[in-house]
């Protein structure tokens, strides 16, 4: 028993089985229109790749990674709203000024990735020891530098820097939560 995208928890077997619990079911529990979108995906793909599972979630996955790029730009004018919300008691700073500073951040940190992820590979080829750290020293540097770059930008002391530095870390990871789930049920309507 396999299932793509399941939120209820319940098995079921096939769409017949399905629609057939669900009408018998009083109207307070019945699964909603999303619940209802999603589970019926879910047996239809259950029922396409029935015999090979792994075909199914490589395809899900292939189509995940292709978006990966649409994910992280549509994450860009949110992470400019968060720099705004948190500096917005300085008026000299616009969206666009926040947002050009999410393009540079997000530049920086495509080409810090790059580096990192070559890195990578070249540790796997060559095996030596010393090149996984090096890859993790460079991760940790883009957050030293985003940490730098807020305060060079807004011009705060490092106390409100630091604080306003760790708020947007978490709403950036809430965000990019929140993106990465729509992009996985997106991606499995598509397969």
């Amino acid at each position: 028993e396999f299932n793509f995208v399941d939120f209820s928890g319940r098995k079921y077997k096939n769409l017949r089985e399905y629609d057939s619990v669900q009408n018998k079911l009083p109207k307070g529990e019945k699964d909603g229109w999303f619940e209802k979108i999603i589970q019926k995906k879910n047996l239809q793909l259950k029922e396409k790749y029935k015999n090979d599972p792994g075909v199914g979630f490589t395809k899900l996955a292939d189509n995940f990674l292709h978006k990966l790029p649409y994910l992280l730009f549509a994450s860009l004018p949110f992470f400019a709203l968060f720099l705004k919300l948190l500096y917005i008691r300085r008026k000299n700073f616009f969206y666009a000024d926040h947002g050009i500073f999410s393009i540079y951040h997000y530049i920086f940190t495509f080409i810090l990735l790059l580096l990192i992820f070559t890195l990578d590979k070249l540790d796997d080829l060559t095996g030596w020891g010393i090149i996984s750290p090096i890859a993790a020293i460079l991760f940790i540097s883009g957050g030293i530098y985003l940490y730098l770059s807020m305060k060079r930008f807004y011009g705060q002391n490092h106390g409100k820097t630091f604080l306003k530095f760790f708020l947007l870390n978490i709403m950036g990871i809430v965000m990019l939560l929140i993106l990465f789930i729509a992009f996985i049920v997106f991606s499995v309507f598509e397969i």
